[in-house]
């Protein structure tokens, strides 16, 4: 198991604030790399928790490998809750749901892409395909694979991804792009390198 991502399960619109108090609440909710036993596929498995600290249950599987794009791999997830920017320029989330962004490794070219999935409930999550695919062009900074997503909202009223990419030459860095809708990125900037002497 590794990179782990914790969500807060918001109150409902029916829940008090003293349904956290409720032991048999899932209050947090924890998503992680795993491995699949029997086939030894990459995949994202899911556990939760009152209290955020101690005594996680382990849920199972959300996202496992199934078409080309991630047929060899599912890995490295980020959440973000969805959100509108209201006339006086803040974010609202409203009972509107997540969007889950991760790394899958396709099946066919054994590229990494970053892919997104979304969810009502924390705990059934729907594939919705291609967020940010690899750089365009034989000489792209990212060309070769994209992945380890990280989201977050600014208040510029834009969503930004921060994401590892890997040149031609094996060289990684950090990229950043951009969305309204958490549908379609633009990317922003070409990277940001880190030099080791």
């Amino acid at each position: 198991c590794g990179w782990p991502e914790v969500v807060v399960n918001p109150l409902g619109e029916n829940e008090s604030a003293d349904a956290t108090l409720d032991e048999s609440r899932n209050n947090f909710f924890m998503y992680y790399s795993t491995m699949i036993k029997d086939t030894k596929e990459k995949a994202i498995g899911f556990g939760v928790s009152n209290s955020g600290f101690a005594s996680w249950s382990k849920r199972g599987i959300v996202l496992k490998p199934s078409g080309p794009l991630d047929g060899a791999g599912c890995a490295r997830c980020n959440i973000v809750a969805k959100a509108t920017l209201n006339a006086d320029g803040l974010w609202e989330e409203g009972s509107n749901g997540w969007v889950m962004f991760y790394e899958g490794v396709s099946s066919e070219d054994g590229k990494h892409r970053i892919l997104a999935a979304e969810s009502d409930d924390l705990m059934s999550w729907n594939k919705l395909g291609l967020a940010l695919d690899v750089g365009e062009g034989d000489d792209a900074w990212d060309v070769k694979g994209v992945g380890s997503p990280h989201v977050i909202r600014l208040d510029d009223g834009f969503f930004r991804m921060y994401y590892t990419g890997e040149g031609p030459d094996g060289e990684t860095a950090v990229g950043v792009a951009k969305s309204v809708d958490l549908k379609t990125w633009q990317r922003e900037q070409a990277e940001v390198k880190f030099a080791f002497e």
